[in-house]
């Protein structure tokens, strides 16, 4: 899978779990990082990427054909001016060492905090900018950890757009079979908002379908690079945003958590926050902020 938005310096992303790219991805996008391109393999990615136009690679460790350990080698041996921050979930003292002396700048362990995560890939490509002097998409760093380089009012303007690019269709063309079955399950997840049903899962959606769970999961893979679940719960995120710009005032937050189909505000609040990178209280004080301008 590749994602690239245009010729200009990329920040390279390569894990072989497309919900760890499509998260990073959003992270990076909603703080204004517009230029990404995104690989499930240090192979594929070998292929696509312009060495002199990227910015920075951010690598997993445990991958399929070849281990982030050797794809950090050949990367320092290659391209030994791109900073490679490695990103992956095995939290080991010993993992964390052996990467940085084979010259990784940073070394951050899922699940990832966006802030932090973001906070880090701006303070790389800042200071190899400065190293190098070079004039690509570096931003300058916030002091305080956390501060985001958009300014709220940017990232609300700009939510409802990336969201939409996670339940978007990634894969074309695809076989006669495989469009009646997008068509179903379009039909059946937004048509008729099956996402609002609480105890909405794969199973019960894919015997509608007439089909089963694998072949529905892989289906899902392929065509929208998300799981089932990132894609529920991406659908009541959009949800939410919509009835909360028609009804501020009108409805409690947890009144419209409930429209979309969560039933503890506490599971909103992480999954809100996990999709969107922004805290759910900042995005209603934004809102608010925003109709008062």
């Amino acid at each position: 899978m590749e994602k690239t938005n245009d010729n200009k310096h990329a920040i390279v992303l390569i894990d072989d779990e497309y919900a760890a790219l499509r998260a990073m991805d959003l992270a990076l996008c909603v703080d204004g990082f517009c230029h990404v391109q995104m690989f499930t393999s240090w192979s594929a990615a070998t292929k696509k990427i312009n060495p002199l136009q990227t910015s920075a690679i951010l690598l997993d460790l445990i991958m399929p054909d070849v281990s982030g350990i050797d794809a950090l080698k050949e990367c320092r041996c290659y391209y030994p001016w791109i900073p490679v921050i490695i990103v992956t979930g095995v939290n080991d003292v010993e993992s964390a060492v052996t990467c940085m002396k084979l010259g990784a700048v940073d070394y951050l362990t899922k699940p990832l905090n966006n802030n932090r995560f973001v906070n880090c890939v701006r303070n790389v490509l800042f200071a190899d900018s400065l190293q190098n002097n070079k004039t690509s998409i570096v931003v300058k760093p916030d002091k305080d950890e956390g501060t985001s380089h958009l300014t709220v009012t940017e990232k609300i303007t700009a939510l409802e757009s990336l969201l939409g690019k996670i339940v978007s269709v990634k894969n074309n063309p695809m076989t006669i079979k495989h469009r009646m079955m997008l068509n179903q399950f379009v039909t059946i997840m937004k048509d008729r908002k099956a996402y609002i049903d609480p105890d909405i899962n794969m199973s019960s959606v894919a015997k509608q379908m007439n089909s089963n769970t694998t072949y529905l999961r892989i289906f899902l893979r392929n065509v929208f690079q998300c799981s089932f679940s990132q894609y529920v719960n991406t659908l009541r995120i959009l949800d939410f945003i919509v009835n909360a710009r028609k009804n501020q005032g009108l409805l409690s937050i947890e009144g419209i958590c409930r429209m979309v189909g969560f039933t503890r505000r506490a599971t909103f609040y992480d999954v809100f926050k996990s999709i969107t990178g922004m805290a759910q209280g900042e995005y209603i004080t934004g809102l608010k902020n925003n109709e008062h301008c």
